[in-house]
C-alpha cells in the first residue's frame, strides 16, 4: 500500500497524515486549558476547522482582542514568569501574542471568565500592594504578587489529586496554574523556545552499567519491589 493511501484504496494527503500524528502525539500530555486543547486538535471559535498547528504561524496572525493596558499586564505577567535572562523570555518569544491569539480564537466562554477575573486579581493585588497596576510595578514586585497569588490558590480544591480529579471542573482551575501551563506552552512552541532554550536529552538522569546486587535485589531496580 503507497503511503498516502488507507485501506480499500481510501486517500489520505500527506499533510493531513503528518497533522494527525503531531496532533496524536501532543495529545499525549495532559492540557488543563480546554483552550490548549482545542488549539491542538480542533478547529477554533472563529470557523476554522484545522488545528494552529495546521495553519500560519500564530506570529503572523493578526489580533486586536486585548485593550492596551490588558495587553501590557499579560506581557509583564508573562515576563515575569519567563524572564530574558541569559536565555530569552517570554517576550522575546512573542508569547503575550500567542496568549491573546489563544484568548481569542480558542478559549470558550468559561476559560475567558476565569481568564479575566485571574487578570484583574493580579491588578488588584498589585494596586494593595504596591499602589500601582501590574505592568507598572518593579520585576521584584511583580515577582512577589504572582508568588503570593498562586500560594494563595494552593488550597485550591484542584489540587487534591487524591480526592476530586483534577479534570472534574476545568472551569474553575486554579487561574495560576492555566496561566503558566499556557505561557510554558506557548513559549516552547515558538521558534526562539524550540531552537534556542529547548534542549533533547537522550538519556536523562544517571546510568550505572557496574551495581552491585545483594540477594534480595532485583535485577531490574537497586531495590527490591516488595
Amino acid at each position: 500500500m503507497a503511503i498516502g493511501q488507507g485501506t480499500a484504496g481510501m486517500s489520505f494527503p500527506r499533510r493531513d497524515f503528518l497533522l494527525a500524528a503531531a496532533v496524536t502525539a501532543t495529545g499525549g500530555a495532559i492540557m488543563y486549558s480546554k483552550g490548549l486543547a482545542a488549539m491542538l486538535a480542533d478547529g477554533d471559535h472563529s470557523g476554522h476547522d484545522m488545528p494552529m498547528m495546521g495553519r500560519p504561524a500564530y506570529v503572523d496572525q493578526a489580533v486586536e482582542v486585548f485593550s492596551t493596558e490588558k495587553r501590557a499586564l499579560v506581557s509583564a505577567m508573562a515576563e515575569t514568569l519567563l524572564p530574558q535572562t541569559g536565555t530569552p523570555g517570554a517576550i522575546d518569544a512573542q508569547v503575550p501574542k500567542f496568549l491573546e491569539l489563544l484568548y481569542d480564537q480558542w478559549m470558550a466562554a468559561p476559560e475567558k471568565q476565569l481568564f479575566d477575573r485571574g487578570l484583574a486579581e493580579t491588578d488588584r493585588q498589585a494596586q494593595a500592594a504596591h499602589g500601582k497596576v501590574f505592568a507598572d510595578c518593579e520585576a521584584a514586585e511583580q515577582k512577589v504578587v504572582l508568588e503570593k497569588m498562586e500560594e494563595e490558590q494552593g488550597d485550591h480544591p484542584w489540587f487534591n489529586f487524591g480526592g476530586t480529579s483534577v479534570a472534574d471542573d476545568q472551569d474553575d482551575i486554579p487561574f495560576m496554574a492555566l496561566f503558566k501551563e499556557i505561557t510554558v506552552v506557548g513559549f516552547f512552541m515558538s521558534e526562539v523556545g524550540a531552537q534556542q532554550v529547548l534542549r533533547y536529552d537522550m538519556m536523562p538522569g544517571n546510568f550505572d552499567g557496574d551495581t552491585s546486587l545483594g540477594y534480595d535485589d532485583s535485577s531490574w531496580a537497586s531495590v527490591p519491589f516488595m
